[in-house]
């Protein structure tokens, strides 16, 4: 059952649930009817502070492997989740948080987040490739202030997040 916030009644048509992802899929064939090269898809998706659910696992899947959405990115569980390419299409199932106020000493992960680029190269015969790069970031709970996390700034968020990101075997590298 969905439940449309009592204070948003106008989300009522576009959560994802309800869209289904036959009608999100319908959306991206209609933007690309009207001339979209790349449709790239927003999800608000997920149960805060868990793994990635069964339910983002079907619609990635289904959306990917309909060729009308060729990047999914999620976010609304508050930790980092895994990417993944299906189809020759990734999906970054959540890049965990860039500000909140959440304090990672009671929410273990909050405090972690990447940033993500999809790069998307067209070959001679016209066909889309993609590659994929992030950059891990770690919010200081003194400061609030969102740094880089890289080997030597931020080290175990940084292992943390790359560890998270290639859990599905994606592909996608850390920014250098």
């Amino acid at each position: 059952m969905v439940i449309t916030p009592r204070d948003a009644p106008w989300l009522k048509d576009n959560l994802y649930a309800v869209r289904t992802p036959e009608g999100i899929e319908a959306d991206a064939a209609e933007a690309r009817k009207q001339g979209a090269d790349i449709v790239v898809v927003s999800m608000h998706w997920g149960i805060e502070y868990k793994p990635v659910s069964a339910e983002q696992k079907k619609y990635a899947d289904a959306l990917l492997r309909s060729g009308q959405v060729d990047w999914i990115i999620g976010n609304h569980p508050h930790i980092v989740q895994p990417c993944q390419k299906i189809d020759g299409r990734y999906v970054s199932y959540a890049l965990g948080n860039l500000f909140s106020g959440q304090q990672a000493a009671y929410l273990p992960g909050t405090a972690d987040g990447a940033y993500a680029s999809v790069t998307f190269t067209r070959d001679a015969d016209g066909k889309i490739s993609q590659s994929m790069t992030y950059q891990p970031t770690y919010q200081d709970q003194k400061t609030r202030v969102v740094q880089l996390a890289t080997p030597s700034q931020n080290p175990a968020s940084y292992a943390k997040t790359t560890a998270t990101m290639g859990a599905f075997g994606c592909d996608a590298k850390p920014a250098s």
